[in-house]
């Protein structure tokens, strides 16, 4: 038997991807991807995913560093695992273990009960960024489209990497 498991390919989607932010903080930031999250008919209580989003935040950065973060939380405030993108060309500072920059970030909400989907996600975005250049790749694109793009084909270059 064959257990379907969403992946992070399933979430992608460029309604959801902002290009361009102009963010001087890690603030700014997080409320331009909130922003988006509120718009993703994924959640029953923005405010509860928003509060509980940011007192995870506070009390360890999901800023992972080599430029990118992964600010996420379960919440019984979550109907549905949602991913939304921001790419900030200057980069803020997201208090990240090695000080650099964040110029890449992937917000996502998962049901409090979906643990499983939720950290396999995280797991697939992780090591997409192990490969370098790919977070000056997706500076350079242009539409959200490009950045979906060039997300499939990192993911499948890595997958059929780690498959050989």
């Amino acid at each position: 038997m064959t257990i379907n498991r969403l992946n992070f390919l399933d979430l992608l989607d460029p309604k959801n991807i902002r290009i361009g932010l102009k963010c001087s903080d890690k603030e700014e930031l997080l409320e331009q991807l909130f922003d988006m999250a509120r718009t993703t008919k994924c959640l029953n209580n923005f405010e509860k995913f928003k509060k509980t989003l940011l007192e995870r935040e506070h009390i360890q950065s999901t800023g992972l560093g080599k430029g990118i973060a992964i600010p996420h939380a379960p919440s019984d405030a979550v109907d549905s695992i949602f991913l939304v993108i921001g790419v900030c060309p200057k980069g803020v500072d997201f208090h990240s273990y090695d000080c650099k920059p964040c110029y890449v970030a992937f917000m996502i909400g998962s049901p409090i009960d979906d643990n499983r989907e939720y950290l396999g996600v995280l797991a697939e975005i992780s090591r997409i960024f192990r490969n370098i250049g790919v977070v000056d790749s997706l500076i350079e694109k242009t539409s959200p489209e490009e950045i979906c793009q060039e997300l499939k084909k990192r993911y499948i270059e890595f997958n059929s990497e780690a498959n050989r």
